[in-house]
């Protein structure tokens, strides 16, 4: 065996994914391989050569073809095994706060895109960073792929032009959320009229792209800020707000108490966990 490696927009939320564990395995014929790395979220499956059989704890045996995807829960899959010499695939272990709108158990099939390896080194490469950023970036990428897969297979979606505009916009803003986003330059990129692409933000997400992006940043803050170890004024230049001023009134507004307050709750959270453990 040989085995390496380290919210999509909705009408009325988004779905938002975290990415834990990614593999990318060659499996010999007969070789299996117990599910490992938790039992919270999903697994996917992209097979790209041989066959392989995905073990489920209700006696359930999935078939996976080459050139597809398959998608099970963690906590229902046992184990992997190849049906066929050279099963190689990518396994992504990842979690998904709203609801999964992908088919479950089920073989897809994926038409390889030009962008899966480099944005599968990206993910790789992201995710082994100790910089909570890079681990965001990772999941954001993973997010991209997954999503991509799923608008490109063939058989169910028929997703319209507008829909496809803004998973473009978020895509590219998760992958960079940083930057000195606008709506102006958003436009610019995606070949639009600012008025064209708040009336499709409207439409296809509810609440203008400025107020998305601004919660997305602010979602992303409050990750950084819960996990990592860069103070409220580091966060805010990070997230590409221009003053900590302006991050500390946004971040209040959205969750209620201010970044330092936020701060404080969760560290003396910590240290209460470490009191009872000790």
């Amino acid at each position: 065996m040989h085995c390496s490696g380290a919210r999509g927009a909705g009408p009325a939320d988004v779905c938002g994914i975290g990415l834990l564990q990614v593999w990318s395995v060659e499996l010999e014929a007969g070789q299996p391989q117990e599910a490992s790395g938790g039992k919270a979220g999903f697994h996917a499956f992209r097979t790209f050569e041989g066959r392989g059989r995905v073990e489920l704890s209700d006696g359930t045996v999935l078939d996976v073809p080459p050139a597809s995807l398959v998608v099970t829960r963690a906590v229902e899959t046992v184990r992997w095994t190849a049906a066929a010499p050279g099963w190689r695939f990518w396994c992504f272990h990842f979690t998904c706060l709203g609801s999964l709108d992908a088919p479950v158990n089920r073989p897809l099939p994926i038409v390889e895109h030009r962008r899966d390896d480099e944005d599968f080194l990206a993910v790789v490469a992201g995710l082994s960073s100790p910089n909570l950023v890079y681990r965001q970036w990772a999941s954001a990428t993973f997010a991209g792929m997954f999503w991509r897969w799923m608008i490109g297979w063939t058989g169910r979606w028929n997703v319209p032009a507008n829909h496809r505009v803004v998973a473009r916009v978020v895509e590219r803003v998760y992958q960079r959320i940083g930057e000195d986003w606008s709506i102006a330059r958003l436009a610019r990129e995606e070949g639009i009229s600012e008025r064209y692409l708040n009336q499709l933000f409207r439409n296809v997400v509810g609440e203008s792209p400025k107020r998305f992006l601004n919660r997305m940043r602010l979602l992303t803050a409050e990750q950084m800020l819960r996990f990592g170890r860069m103070n409220v004024k580091q966060v805010a230049l990070q997230m590409g707000f221009a003053t900590p001023s302006h991050f500390t009134n946004c971040f209040r507004a959205l969750f209620g108490e201010t970044p330092k307050d936020y701060l404080a709750r969760v560290h003396a959270t910590r240290c209460g966990i470490q009191r009872d453990s000790s």
